[in-house]
């Protein structure tokens, strides 16, 4: 008995790579998303850091969280504190 197969139209998907297209771009979306944000966390970041240096404060607590200059480095380090 001979089989007839339909030919792919160029440019069509079938629903699985279409599913897989659909979460590859969701994702993009975060990770470009994340990107971004992380671009402006590493100049706040930056910002406390001199201000913390020039106001002579080495440790602070805001929101349940500890902030403070790891000494001999020029890094700010963050742990969140017990409840």
């Amino acid at each position: 008995m001979l089989k007839v197969f339909q030919q792919r139209i160029p440019g069509t998907q079938t629903p699985e790579e279409a599913a897989v297209d659909k979460l590859a771009g969701e994702y993009v979306k975060k990770l470009h998303g994340r990107q971004k944000l992380q671009i402006v966390e590493n100049a706040l970041r930056g910002e406390l850091l001199l201000l913390m240096k020039k106001n002579k404060v080495s440790r602070t607590e805001i929101d349940g969280t500890e902030v403070e200059i790891v000494p001999g480095e020029d890094k700010i380090k963050t742990k969140k504190l017990g409840d």
